[in-house]
């Protein structure tokens, strides 16, 4: 029989190894998001509605085999609402210095 001292240090070892698990997912998902994987297309896109439909087209990711299945996903707000996702995502925006 294990004293409750000694179930509560178990307990707190197990769950210091699952805690320090996600940690370690969650920064390689992180690191699967910024850009640096050939599969990722991270930009952003600023203005209103009606002025960011037509630049979508524009902001297209490559057509190759590394973006066969694409999927958007779309955060919206005022600059500084969103701008933890563009730093998080390391997301830049393809047509600064264009328009």
């Amino acid at each position: 029989a294990q004293s409750p001292a000694g179930r509560l240090a178990a307990f707190a070892r197990k769950q210091g190894a699952a805690v320090a698990q996600q940690a370690r997912d969650m920064m390689n998902l992180t690191a699967s998001m910024v850009g640096a994987d050939p599969g990722w297309h991270g930009v952003y896109l600023e203005g209103s509605a009606s002025a960011i439909a037509p630049l979508l087209a524009k902001a297209a990711p490559p057509l190759d085999g590394s973006y066969k299945c694409c999927a958007a996903l779309c955060w919206f707000g005022q600059k500084k609402e969103v701008a933890y996702y563009k730093e998080s995502f390391g997301l830049r925006n393809p047509l600064e210095g264009i328009l």
